[in-house]
């Protein structure tokens, strides 16, 4: 998963993270950084509209579950639910790159 980013790979991010598309010129500006997905999604993990508006006093769980809607539309199932939660409590995953194992996921079953 680590290649260059493309338009793809960014918007949906943002609309994991954000539960919206990027706007253009970010898209733009993003795309011109040589960062790879995984970079990329912990840039925007970091930043603050994700920190302070999406986040700000979400529990893990709450958080996954964000992803869940955010990708998918619906909230997450019990059993995906436990295990990503699990996974990023005993620090095998992280929230920050998440959402491009659940977008993995989605795209490989």
């Amino acid at each position: 998963m680590s290649t260059t980013l493309t338009t793809t790979q960014l918007q949906q991010q943002y609309i994991a993270y954000f539960g919206r598309p990027g706007d253009p010129s970010g898209i733009t500006n993003w795309l011109d950084s040589g960062l790879t997905e995984e970079q990329f999604a912990e840039k925007i993990y970091a930043q603050d509209e994700y920190k302070t508006t999406t986040i700000a006093s979400k529990s893990t769980q709450d958080q996954v579950n964000s992803l869940y809607v955010n990708l998918f539309g619906r909230a997450a199932d019990s059993e995906g639910l436990l295990f990503w939660t699990g996974e990023i409590l005993a620090t095998r995953k992280t929230l920050s790159n998440l959402a491009l194992d659940l977008i993995w996921s989605a795209n490989n079953p």
